[in-house]
């Protein structure tokens, strides 16, 4: 979801998604290869081969790379003990946006959840987007 969320974005030259969440994201897809041994036949299977083979077609799926380019406000929300896409990557990507001076917010939460886990969190989501998207 987070990876798709941000390619859409890059997408929207008008601007009509005002604000985004990205819930668990995996925002740089040549450390997912590399750290889940688990998706590597899948991940090569989709993208067209490993990240030494094809380092762009990864680079260009990976959010990492193109920080600069999004211009939406975003929400990413992200678990310390996710095991399905660590932390890390959250981090990297809230630095780049950071870096190319974009507007965000990065939620963490000390558990070890890959999505959100209560109707209350969800309208907290909600009501954070509202909130920087007028």
């Amino acid at each position: 979801g987070g990876m798709q969320t941000c390619l859409s974005l890059l997408e929207d030259d008008k601007n009509v998604i005002k604000a985004a969440a990205c819930v668990s994201g995996v925002y740089d897809v040549t450390n997912s290869y590399n750290s889940r041994e688990d998706m590597r036949e899948m991940l090569a299977r989709r993208i067209g081969g490993t990240p030494e083979e094809c380092p762009e077609e990864y680079a260009k799926r990976s959010a990492v790379t193109f920080a600069d380019r999004v211009n939406t406000p975003l929400i990413l929300v992200h678990s310390t003990g996710d095991t399905q896409v660590p932390y890390t990557q959250a981090q990297a990507f809230a630095s780049e946006l950071a870096s190319a001076g974009k507007a965000y917010e990065l939620i963490t939460r000390e558990n070890a959840y890959h999505s959100l886990t209560s109707p209350a969190e969800l309208l907290d989501i909600f009501n954070r987007l509202k909130a920087i998207s007028n």
